[in-house]
């Protein structure tokens, strides 16, 4: 009895199989269509093998594209202009003003249908959002390894990569895609806007081989390493190009955000001018907007003004000074600081002035020792002098006049030399028995084509 219930249970399995067989062949019949989960496994194992070098189906055929050769500057531009990115649930066109500001990218060879990349894809995800943050001039550019556009577009809504991927019609046609492609996948390739690769999935090792002839030879070979090595590479150039580009930024910015074509204009007044105005220049060096906030001078005689408020980035501006000399003579030093909302500090410009004085005296004070004047004895031994000089702007000069405020004090104008409009001022003393000490004033004036009538002064004592 048992033998016989064995034996009917055995072919009780048997016909299960045998109905199991027939029903899975009659579903497989000319309308079958592969699940997407089983197409998934099939084409991760042939994949697989391929990479093994175990064979592997054949793949499908595709069209060939003739070679030409472009430079890397060409290659990149032509990804560029075939970035697409997902967006309501469809590709779209890159603008093209995003993808001209990447300075690095990262090209991701993957497929949805490779385990491998979908076990990957997700830590990318992530690190791609912590770089992406830190270095918005990065990005991950999707190649795709996908059976169609349709299965591409799955892959992305199902992953949710957030970065752009070229479009998957061009994909094959590209040359700078096609150079850098291996068998293996995921392969990340690190590399500039300028197409220098910085980073590949694949290292290239010395090996010893035998030849047929019985010789050993060394010959290069590529070894798949991963992409998660790349990622490493990604983390740790972009980290040293942002200390090196925050460097250059701290230096830039030492500079200023506006560059002044000069910080120092000096200028000489005629005589009796009375107001002074200068232009500085400046060129907004920042990549952003910048706005003068404020200005400061050096005293209420000085002030500044911009054409405008706000400059773009790359914009021209000036800013005007104004000067007023009112009685002022000789050498002035006036500062304007000009503050920004780019800058830490604000520059200061300056604005050096030289306003001459009409006549000068020199020296403006002489001086007597009683015991020079209690000499008495011959006038001409205590005579001092004094020489006015005119400056050229006031003209031709005409009468000079030469006054005192003492009585005891005698001062004469004469001639320095024939045709010079200089003067010399002889002061003698006449009376030496005023109580000591004493101070007296002269005061010196002279009428003038340009300005008419100048005055100044000069000093005598005795002590």
């Amino acid at each position: 009895m048992l033998s016989l219930s064995l034996r009917f249970s055995f072919l009780l399995v048997l016909v299960v199989v045998a109905v199991q067989a027939a029903v899975g062949q009659r579903e497989r019949g000319p309308g079958w269509q592969e699940s997407r989960e089983e197409r998934r496994e099939r084409r991760r194992a042939e994949w697989e093998a391929r990479r093994a070098g175990q064979g592997g189906r054949p793949e499908e055929a595709k069209p060939q594209v003739p070679e030409v050769k472009l430079t890397r500057a060409e290659e990149m531009k032509q990804i560029a202009e075939s970035l697409v990115v997902v967006k309501d649930g469809t590709f779209v066109p890159v603008p093209e003003e995003e993808a001209v500001a990447i300075r690095f990218f990262a090209y991701y060879y993957a497929a949805g249908w490779s385990g491998s990349c979908r076990r990957f894809t997700p830590e990318l995800i992530a690190a791609y959002k912590e770089l992406k943050a830190a270095y918005p001039a990065f990005e991950i550019v999707y190649m795709s390894y996908d059976e169609s556009a349709p299965e591409m577009l799955a892959h992305f809504r199902e992953t949710g990569m957030p970065w752009p991927a070229v479009d998957f019609e061009k994909a094959t046609t590209l040359a700078g895609t096609r150079r850098l492609q291996k068998k293996g996948i995921p392969n990340l390739v690190f590399l500039t806007s300028a197409g220098k690769v910085l980073s590949t999935s694949y290292i290239t090792e010395k090996v010893k081989v035998t030849t047929a002839e019985g010789k050993e030879e060394e010959r290069n070979q590529e070894k798949y390493v991963g992409p998660r090595k790349v990622l490493e590479d990604i983390r740790s150039y972009l980290d040293k190009d942002g200390a090196a580009r925050a460097a250059a930024e701290a230096a830039e910015r030492a500079k200023g955000a506006l560059r002044w074509n000069k910080r120092r204009i000096e200028m000489r007044l005629t005589p009796g001018q009375k107001k002074a105005e200068a232009t500085f220049t400046f060129t907004n060096a920042f990549k952003q907007p910048v706005k003068i906030t404020s200005i400061k001078t050096s005293c209420n005689c000085t002030a500044g003004k911009p054409d405008k408020a706000v400059y773009a980035a790359g914009e021209k501006g000036t800013l005007k000074v104004h000067f007023e000399a009112g009685d002022r003579v000789g050498a002035q030093d006036n500062w304007i600081d000009v503050f920004n909302d780019a800058d830490d500090k604000p520059v200061r410009l300056e604005f050096a002035v030289t306003i001459p004085a009409a006549m000068e005296l020199a020296p403006r004070l002489v001086s007597w020792t009683a015991d020079e004047i209690r000499r008495g004895g011959d006038d001409a031994a205590k005579v001092k002098q004094i020489t006015l000089r005119f400056d050229k702007g006031v003209g031709a000069v005409g009468e000079v006049v030469a006054k005192t405020d003492a009585e005891w004090l005698r001062v004469e104008v004469k001639p320095a030399k024939k045709g010079s409009t200089e003067r010399i001022l002889e002061l003698t003393p006449t009376w030496y028995a005023v109580p000591l000490p004493w101070r007296a004033k002269i005061t010196v004036t002279a009428k003038t084509d340009k300005l008419g009538t100048v005055e100044t002064t000069a000093f005598a004592t005795c002590r």
